[in-house]
């Protein structure tokens, strides 16, 4: 099915979902009961109510995802201000999904209306500090750095955004588990073998993820996102983190338009080394100690620092990767030359739970 028409259709499942909650199985008619659970290639919205709260995700089987045959599944998570159903048209899982017989789930967070110092001149109140958006709960919203809006400030705002915003603060990682639940009843899937990749606030609330149930996932990813939550693992897991060399994040936070792809990049900038790499070791229980690498795809270079020396003698692994021209976007090939959801799909098929 090309891309647009795999889009309508999901915009079209989501309204269905909206207007008649909680969807069936992948191949059940509405008002049945599901006999035998298989897997059914396609794409599904589907919905779950938590705390009176309707929350959306959408389901995409591979097309060679075998019926009765246990699959991988791989979770994409969005940045802030962007939906499950923008990533599933644009982050290329769908097509690894189609290639590598797995199941791709691309969930959608709230809408918050919250505030952040961003000038950082002691207050929230100038122009632009209050934001409404999607946003994960990686840590951030709800703290005393990211303040929810007072019921006076969501009333000040347009229609459309004080609707999107007016409910509970709800975490995220339950809707999660939900979501598992759910695909684990509706479909035939590998428990031992569940990923997640997040890009920007994804990123950041997939290191939360990792850090809550890494019992849960067998391996993750983090692209352009430094992590708000980072305490050490229940089972220390491999993770792939990875960054833009001209992520234009970094000039606001290190005052550098551009990183250079070279192995001194982490002496040269330790302020990266300190925000990207170091809670993710002690996530992880990792040493400092790296080897370092470059490799090319589609033509652009990719520097390496893999950490691999466990303090807890293990064989888990942190690999952090500078990729070169990119700004802050999640690689697809359109958006930058490589699209990163294949060699993450070489990385995670080597790893699974115990």
């Amino acid at each position: 099915m090309p891309r647009s028409s795999r889009l309508v259709s999901v915009w079209l499942l989501l309204l269905a979902s909206a207007c008649g909650g909680e969807a069936t199985s992948p191949g059940t008619p509405a008002g049945e009961q599901p006999t035998t659970v298989r897997n059914v290639p396609g794409t599904y919205a589907r919905t779950i109510t938590m705390g009176g709260q309707t929350r959306e995700f959408v389901v995409y089987v591979g097309s060679s995802v075998a019926a009765t045959t246990p699959a991988p599944v791989v979770f994409m998570f969005h940045g802030s201000g962007q939906t499950g159903p923008q990533f599933y048209n644009i982050s290329r899982w769908v097509e690894r999904a189609d290639q590598h017989g797995l199941i791709a789930v691309f969930p959608s967070a709230l809408t918050y209306c919250y505030k952040q110092d961003r000038n950082r001149d002691g207050d929230m109140t100038d122009a632009g500090e209050i934001q409404v958006e999607t946003k994960w709960t990686s840590g951030e919203v709800n703290t005393a750095e990211a303040p929810l809006c007072t019921a006076a400030e969501l009333a000040a705002l347009p229609a459309a955004q004080r609707t999107a915003a007016t409910h509970a603060f709800q975490e995220d990682v339950p809707f999660i588990d939900a979501i598992i639940t759910s695909l684990k009843s509706t479909l035939v899937i590998d428990p031992k073998r569940i990923y997640g990749s997040g890009f920007s606030n994804g990123a950041q609330f997939v290191v939360r993820l990792a850090s809550e149930r890494s019992t849960t996932f067998a391996a993750m990813h983090a692209h352009g996102g430094s992590p708000h939550v980072a305490s050490t693992t229940t089972r220390p897991m491999s993770f792939e983190g990875s960054l833009g060399n001209a992520d234009e994040h970094l000039q606001e936070a290190f005052n550098v338009a551009r990183l250079p792809m070279s192995e001194d990049m982490l002496t040269r900038y330790p302020a990266v080394a300190a925000t990207y790499i170091a809670p993710m070791l002690t996530m992880l229980r990792l040493t400092p100690s790296y080897t370092y690498s470059e490799v090319t795809i589609n033509g652009k270079k990719v520097s390496q620092w893999a950490f691999r020396t466990s303090t807890a003698g293990l064989a888990n692994s942190y690999t952090f990767s500078l990729v070169q021209d990119n700004d802050h976007s999640y690689p697809n090939g359109v958006l930058h030359p490589i699209v990163i959801a294949e060699p993450l799909w070489q990385f995670f098929q080597t790893q699974q739970l115990p």
